[in-house]
């Protein structure tokens, strides 16, 4: 699962350490959460452009049915090109979503206990996402960050919502690598650096694309580096953005 990430550098260095200009990023995000902005990468004219997209995704299909649909925050990779949800986005429409760490919620005897997870060095990496047009506005469309801020702990759904206006976006996951499987079973699928481009030409066949990510995912299990520790439950409030999210907890 991925119910919640962290996106703490500020726009200038997020564009240099992506490679790109033009990204949405008003200020460090210490727990963003479903149903806010978040900047993404997307493919246009044989290049990957900037672009800022709502997390929850709300397929073509959907449209409309207001409150009555739940925004898709998470797709499981194993099948996203088959379910009817996923896989026009799949096929057309892939997208990277720039993170420094993000939250898993390991359940333990007094409930369930957030940990932050991270980098060794607390660098910026991609997670793989797919994306749909918004229902009024181009994709890009200028709205604050932080409004409708409702989202989910740990689940494969975000609060019901009216869809956006402008793009919206899942993230992609998968089975946990060795390290983190005793915090969850599940984590985001990451796309090293010199394959963002792989994943986001939608020129490529979506079989061979298909075949790709099963093969990166099973190479990722072993070479992934990643370190964590306990923070405060008070990240399960998206009301709570600040660095002491990031704290260890009873450290605050």
């Amino acid at each position: 699962m991925c119910g919640r990430y962290t996106l703490t550098a500020d726009q200038e260095a997020l564009e240099v350490a992506l490679g790109v200009e033009g990204l949405i990023h008003k200020r460090p995000r210490f727990n963003l959460a479903p149903t806010q902005e978040a900047p993404a990468l997307i493919w246009r004219d044989g290049a990957s452009v900037a672009a800022c997209l709502r997390w929850g995704l709300i397929p073509s299909w959907a449209r409309g049915k207001g409150s009555t649909f739940r925004p898709l925050i998470n797709a499981r990779s194993e099948s996203v090109h088959q379910k009817p949800s996923f896989r026009d986005a799949f096929r057309r429409r892939r997208c990277l979503i720039p993170a420094d760490g993000f939250y898993e919620w390991r359940t333990g005897p007094d409930g369930k206990e957030p940990f932050w997870i991270h980098r060794p060095d607390r660098s910026i990496f991609t997670f793989a996402g797919l994306w749909e047009e918004g229902a009024l506005d181009p994709v890009g469309a200028r709205r604050g960050p932080d409004d409708m801020l409702r989202g989910g702990d740990d689940r494969e759904s975000g609060e019901a919502a009216a869809p956006a206006s402008g793009g919206t976006f899942t993230i992609l996951t998968m089975g946990a690598s060795p390290a983190l499987r005793h915090l969850h079973d599940r984590m985001p699928v990451v796309i090293p650096t010199e394959s963002r481009s792989t994943w986001l030409d939608v020129e490529l066949p979506w079989t061979d694309t298909r075949d790709w990510l099963s093969d990166l995912m099973e190479r990722s299990l072993s070479q992934d580096a990643w370190k964590w520790h306990a923070v405060s439950r008070r990240v399960n409030s998206p009301a709570n953005d600040d660095a002491t999210c990031l704290a260890v907890a009873g450290a605050q």
